[in-house]
C-alpha cells in the first residue's frame, strides 16, 4: 500500500497525472493516533492529499498539525499537504501554529506554510518571529520558503528593513541562503546590514589579486584553510569535494592546486559568475504558481525536468508546471567571503 502511494506521488509530481472520480476516501488512511508501525502509510496519504488537495482532508491534516504528542516530522508533512490543500482550515492552522505558545521550530514551519496562502500576513509573522531567534535556532525553513516564492525574498527583505531582527537571526539567515546557493540582491543586503557585515565586495584590479597571490603564497596556511573550508557557515564542502569528501554539485577541487594559477583561485572565490563552465550553469525555474527554483539541469524530457540544487537534492519538476525558466548564474553565490576575515581568505586560497 505505502509503495502504491508514492508511485501515485511519483506519478503526479513527474507527470501532472492523478486517479479520476473521487479521492475522499484517501482522508480515511490518516489517523493522528496511529501506531509507529503505520507512519510509512500514514506519511504517503498525507503527501498524496496535498499534491491531489484533497479538501476532505483538511480536519485530519490540521489534527495531526497541532497535536501536541505528534512528533516534529509527522507536523511537518501534515502542514505541508494543508497549505497545498489551502482554504480557511489550512490557513487558520498555521496562524495559530505561528503563535508565541508554540515552540519555535513548529513556528517556522507554519510561517513557511502560510507563504502559500497569504505573503503579506507570512511576512508579519516571519519578522516577530525572527525577533526572538536565537544562534541555535534554526529558521532555514522559514527562509526557504520565502527564497522558494517569486516576490517572496523582495517581501521579506522591506519587512527586515523596517522591523529590526537581531545579529544571530541575520547570520543564520544569511548563511542559509549562500548554503543553497541564493544571493538575492535585496534579502542579502538587508540580512548582511542587519547582521553588522555590510561590505560589498569591490571587483580587484589585476593589481590587488596579483598582490593577495603573493600574500598567499608567504603567509597563507593551508590546515588553518582547510578548517575554514570545512566551516558550516561557509558552506564550501556542501558542493565540493576534495578527494572524494563532500558534495559533488560543483567540481571537485582536488586537482585545483596543482592545475590552476593561485589569481584564478582568487577570482573564482570573490567572483563565482566570471568563469563558469557550462555543466555547472545554474537553471532558473519558475512554476505557474509563482514558485522559483534554482539548481543544475540534470535530466529533462517532454514530461519533467530534474534539478539539481545546491543542497544536493535532486527536484522534479513537471514540464507542465513551468511558466518560465531561465538561464542562471553559478550555484556559489557572491558573497560568501562576507564570513570570512582577510587573513581567513588568504588561507582558504592556500
Amino acid at each position: 500500500r505505502v509503495s502504491a502511494l508514492q508511485n501515485l506521488a511519483a506519478a503526479t509530481v513527474s507527470r501532472k497525472v492523478k486517479p479520476e472520480g473521487d479521492l475522499a476516501g484517501l482522508a480515511k488512511l490518516i489517523q493522528p493516533g496511529a501506531p509507529k508501525e503505520q507512519r510509512g502509510l500514514q506519511m504517503a496519504a498525507i503527501r498524496l492529499c496535498g499534491l491531489w488537495k484533497v479538501t476532505a482532508a483538511s480536519e485530519q491534516l490540521q489534527q495531526v498539525a497541532l497535536g501536541k504528542s505528534t512528533d516534529l516530522e509527522f507536523r511537518r508533512a501534515a502542514i505541508d499537504s494543508l497549505m497545498q490543500v489551502g482554504g480557511k482550515t489550512a490557513l487558520a492552522t498555521a496562524e495559530k501554529l505561528a503563535g508565541s505558545e508554540f515552540p519555535k521550530p513548529l513556528r517556522y514551519l507554519a510561517i513557511a506554510g502560510m507563504t502559500e496562502l497569504d505573503l503579506d500576513k507570512a511576512t508579519s509573522s516571519a519578522v516577530g518571529v525572527l525577533q526572538e531567534t536565537k544562534t541555535d535556532d534554526d529558521p532555514s525553513a522559514l527562509f526557504a520558503a520565502f527564497l522558494d516564492q517569486k516576490a517572496g525574498p523582495d517581501k521579506l527583505a522591506a519587512a527586515i528593513d523596517s522591523g529590526k531582527i537581531p545579529l544571530d537571526a541575520a547570520r543564520l539567515g544569511l548563511r542559509y541562503m549562500y548554503s543553497i546557493g541564493r544571493s538575492d540582491a535585496a534579502l542579502s543586503t538587508a540580512l548582511s546590514k542587519a547582521a553588522g557585515i555590510n561590505r560589498d565586495v569591490k571587483p580587484l584590479t589585476e593589481k590587488e589579486v596579483q598582490q593577495l597571490a603573493g600574500e598567499v603564497l608567504t603567509r597563507g596556511d593551508a590546515e588553518r584553510g582547510e578548517e575554514v573550508f570545512r566551516r558550516v557557515d561557509v558552506s564550501c564542502m556542501k558542493c565540493h569535494a576534495i578527494s572524494k569528501a563532500g558534495g559533488d554539485v560543483g567540481p571537485d577541487l582536488s586537482a585545483l592546486g596543482s592545475s590552476s594559477p593561485i589569481d584564478y583561485v582568487v577570482k573564482s572565490i570573490l567572483f563565482p559568475n566570471q568563469a563558469i563552465k557550462e555543466q555547472y550553469r545554474a537553471a532558473v525555474v519558475i512554476t505557474v504558481e509563482g514558485k522559483v527554483f534554482t539548481g543544475i539541469v540534470k535530466d529533462r524530457n517532454g514530461e519533467r525536468i530534474v534539478l539539481k540544487e545546491a543542497t544536493g537534492r535532486e527536484r522534479i519538476i513537471a514540464i507542465d508546471d513551468i511558466e518560465e525558466e531561465e538561464e542562471g548564474k553559478s550555484l556559489m553565490p557572491q558573497g560568501l567571503t562576507k564570513f570570512l576575515s582577510h587573513r581567513e581568505l588568504v588561507d582558504l586560497v592556500r
